[in-house]
């Protein structure tokens, strides 16, 4: 197995694509400060799975992507992709070339890839376990982390060996089986605990069991007899119901049909008021003309009474002329008997032929006179014919509007029964309206009623579930309690054992302890003299260290004394802080204002419990 490409995109300084092939030949990069030599491995620690932005140099995680310059925007991602030869087949992986990539946003989110499939951070962990190139491999060793490992702990240099002697990966599943073992003897005491409180509780719960059975019986029985109730009125609800609507159907069919017969009616009466009108009309025109008509009946009577006068002074006048007509006869006579001479009788004659003359003149205006008088007699007659046709029309339209304002006064009065009769149909209508909503208001509420009853058993259901649930609820919480008990007292016996055994100490803090046994000079480690906030507990273990296991003694004599016991027998090291040569220390004005500065909490000193010696 060895390194053959490292491929850097966004990853602090390094904005664009650098791909960095590791051929034959190749022990190292060498360059001026800043060229990225600290860089390139920072990338391969990250890509390897390290979480401390203070490892790779940075405050946060979104430090490691390039933030941008003057003339380039910063970049949203960045990726780092390491790629090994697997042909010997160290790498427990079935490729002969193994591709480790690692990816992370400013918005937080983060991405590993095993051969451009997204896996997990445990699968590329137990991939390099046993191989020293994990992200606390010995292969992988920054500035000063030499002289870190050595000053730590035998614990964690322990673990640096069993990396490089591939143990590691036992060592890990061993202690994950011890884990899983001591849970599964933890839960097999819960178990114990709780079928133990089960049985104490059995009698109990079966006849609660007893009467919740019964409960229920008789509750479904009385659902189903108020059901069954419900049910009955519903249904005679529903016919009585059916008999109104088929009631008010009938009624409605009535109104239906009188409102016919009304508009019929009114029809009737609005035909018989055209005629009215139009005989009206007519018998107004029929006056008219009847005026009209006496007025020529009038000047036909004045011109007859000026004819007949006429006449009379005409037969006057003719019977003085038959008078003159019958002197001058008599004078001709006497004269065509009487000698004469014949100028005479030629004046005669010519006398004779004038009266003659007169005479036929007489008679032709005599004539003419008749014949006025009988034109004005005929005209008389017909004017007297068309007056009593206008006279009878006047009487039959008289009678027509007898007839018909008897019609009218008849439909009125049917009009007025109809209309009384509508009125009461409509009375009826509203009571039935009214009864109508009566039973629909008596239907909604023996609905609601139902609603109710069924709401009522439901929450009786809800309710009894409820109960049931929080009886459940608080067997739950008990035996929750019960086991929290058990491991409190599981984790407090273990707390004192590892108390007790001084456990996680190192080994000559142990002996150092155990030989100064009671001593009154000696008070112990730093750890157990100091009380912690919980939320302070990581700063304060990260910000002390390795300061927790310093013993603390009365004088320098003590703390001599111990370190002799450890010198002499071989034991190792121990930190002393004798409390009559340690002195306090204050903080500046300057570093004072650093305490105003956002996200500071202040002095540790400040910030934790511990004795006033």
């Amino acid at each position: 197995m060895k390194l053959k490409k490292l491929e850097l995109y966004g990853f602090k300084s390094f904005m664009d694509k650098t791909e960095i092939l590791f051929n034959h030949g190749i022990t190292g990069l060498v360059g001026p400060n800043g060229s990225g030599k600290s860089t390139i491995a920072d990338a391969v620690r990250w890509v390897l799975g390290e979480q401390s932005p203070r490892i790779l140099r940075g405050a946060k995680m979104e430090d490691v992507i390039f933030g941008g310059t003057q003339k380039r925007k910063r970049a949203s991602y960045c990726e780092v992709s390491l790629t090994f030869d697997n042909s010997d087949g160290k790498l427990r992986s079935a490729f002969s070339e193994v591709c480790v990539t690692r990816r992370v946003y400013r918005s937080g989110d983060s991405e590993y890839q095993l051969n451009h499939t997204n896996c997990r951070l445990k699968d590329i962990q137990d991939l390099f376990r046993d191989t020293g190139i994990g992200r606390e491999g010995y292969s992988l060793i920054g500035q000063g982390r030499i002289d870190e490992i050595l000053s730590q702990k035998s614990e964690d240099r322990r673990q640096v060996f069993e990396e490089a002697a591939g143990i590691m990966t036992y060592r890990v599943r061993k202690e994950e089986a011890e884990r899983k073992l001591a849970r599964t003897g933890e839960n097999l005491t819960r178990i114990h605990d709780i079928l133990h409180e089960i049985e104490t509780r059995l009698d109990t719960l079966q006849r609660e069991s007893e009467i919740a059975r019964q409960y229920q019986k008789l509750f479904e029985r009385l659902k189903l007899l108020e059901a069954n109730i419900f049910l009955l009125r519903y249904d005679k609800n529903i016919h009585r119901t059916e008999v109104l609507r088929q009631t008010m159907d009938g009624l409605k069919d009535v109104i239906l049909g009188e409102e016919a017969r009304l508009n019929e009616f009114t029809q009737q009466r609005e035909a018989l008021d055209r005629e009215i009108e139009e005989v009206e009309t007519a018998l107004s025109s029929f006056r008219q003309t009847h005026n009209r008509q006496l007025e020529e009946t009038h000047q036909a009577e004045i011109e007859r009474e000026r004819l007949l006068g006429r006449i009379t002074q005409l037969q006057s006048s003719r019977d003085e002329e038959e008078k003159q007509l019958t002197g001058i006869q008599a004078e001709t006579e006497q004269l065509c008997s009487a000698p004469s001479d014949e100028q005479e009788q030629a004046q005669l004659t010519e006398a004779l032929a004038g009266y003659g003359q007169s005479c036929e003149n007489a008679q032709t205006l005599l004539q003419n006179l008749l014949a006025l008088e009988q034109a004005a007699e005929t005209a008389l007659d017909r004017h007297k014919a068309e007056i009593l046709a206008a006279a009878n029309r006047q009487s039959d339209a008289r009678d027509r509007q007898t007839r018909q304002t008897t019609i009218r006064a008849q439909m009125a009065e049917r009009l007025s029964e109809l209309e009384l009769s509508i009125k009461e149909l409509e009375a009826q209508k509203l009571i039935l309206a009214d009864q109508v909503q009566q039973d629909k208001a008596a239907r909604e509420a023996a609905e609601l009623a139902l609603a109710e009853c069924r709401d009522a058993v439901s929450d009786m259901l809800e309710k009894t579930a409820v109960f049931a649930q929080k009886s459940q609820n608080l067997s739950d919480e008990m035996q929750s309690e019960n086991l929290h008990l058990q491991s409190d007292r599981s984790r407090l016996k273990l707390m004192e054992e590892m108390a007790h055994e001084m456990t996680g100490y190192q080994q000559s803090v142990k002996k150092a302890l155990d030989y100064a046994g009671s001593n009154p000079r000696v008070h112990g480690v730093l750890a157990r003299l100091i009380n912690v906030p919980q939320r302070l507990e990581t700063a304060v273990d990260m910000v002390l260290g390795g300061a927790l296991q310093n013993i603390v003694t009365d004088d320098e004599e003590t703390a001599k004394k111990i370190i002799d016991y450890l010198r002499a027998n071989r034991l190792g090291r121990a930190t002393f802080l004798p409390v009559t040569s340690v002195k306090s220390r204050v903080l500046s004005p300057d570093e004072r204002r650093v305490l105003s500065m956002p996200g500071c909490l202040g002095v540790a000193s400040e910030l934790i419990d511990y004795d006033a010696r």
